[in-house]
């Protein structure tokens, strides 16, 4: 068993050196489980993503931002794929999915967010021969 220990800003730099993070997005501010970041189209908006829970390998987060712009993410709720689901406000973010194509021999057994940092305890699975 190995533990993964990383903060909200780490993830985001991981992310975003993988190009998963879609270009119209950019962070403006991190503090412990709150992400406040800026979603370019046509016009600048400004929301807020504060992390809630770790469920069944997924990263449970809730979107908050002002009136006009909850209007435009609802909107966007049918966003999803193979790593995000947008069911507004709450957005998912499938870490195992992501862990398993990108170390395919990583299994996530449990996620504690504390003191604004990730503690992930793993497994590693031993390949077949």
């Amino acid at each position: 068993m190995a533990q993964i220990k990383f903060s909200l800003a780490e993830l985001f730099d991981f992310l975003e050196s993988l190009e998963k993070l879609p270009s119209k997005i950019s962070i403006i501010q991190i503090d412990k489980n709150i992400i406040k970041f800026s979603f370019h189209k046509k016009i600048k908006l400004k929301t807020t993503l504060e992390f809630i829970a770790y469920e069944q390998g997924n990263l449970i987060f809730q979107l908050r931002s002002g009136w006009f712009i909850d209007n435009f993410f609802k909107m966007l709720s049918f966003i999803s794929n193979k790593y995000i689901d947008l069911d507004y406000p709450k957005l998912t973010f499938f870490l195992q999915n992501f862990v398993s194509d990108n170390l395919q021999m990583v299994e996530i057994e449990d996620v504690i967010f504390e003191n604004g940092e990730f503690h992930i305890q793993t497994k590693i699975q031993k390949k077949e021969k």
